[in-house]
């Protein structure tokens, strides 16, 4: 039997894990997976299949835009979904995520809805 294919949720608070779990637990039909951090995001992406990344921007030791360089320069990775959220909604924060290859942008804080809007624009 085949592993279906996660949703990988990219965040140092677990707070945020929890609540991105819980909505798209409500939306998606796919399992949810959690990572602390790029690293552990990456050590996930080539063990296991995934269908979209959500991940915070600031993280450490490997942040969101660097783990986005790192997947957009993998070529198994390279079309991977890739939503990238922050509570830094400044235009060079922006810029950074568009010029990263994100497919989309989510500002935190954000409801189940506007989750499943991003989830549709990026999945279309």
């Amino acid at each position: 039997m085949d592993t279906p294919a996660h949703i990988l949720v990219v965040d140092d608070s677990a707070i945020t894990r929890s609540l991105l779990r819980e909505m798209l637990g409500q939306i998606a039909p796919h399992p949810v997976a959690e990572a602390t951090n790029g690293r552990e995001a990456l050590d996930f992406l080539h063990a296991c299949p995934t269908c979209l990344v959500i991940s915070d921007l600031h993280m450490s030791p490997m942040d969101g835009v660097e783990l986005l360089h790192e997947v957009r320069a993998r070529k198994a990775l390279a079309d991977l979904p890739f939503i990238l959220m922050s509570g830094e909604q400044t235009p060079a924060a922006i810029a950074a995520a568009i010029q990263a290859g994100a497919s989309g942008i989510l500002s935190k804080p954000f409801g189940r809805d506007q989750l499943l809007l991003q989830i549709n624009r990026t999945l279309t």
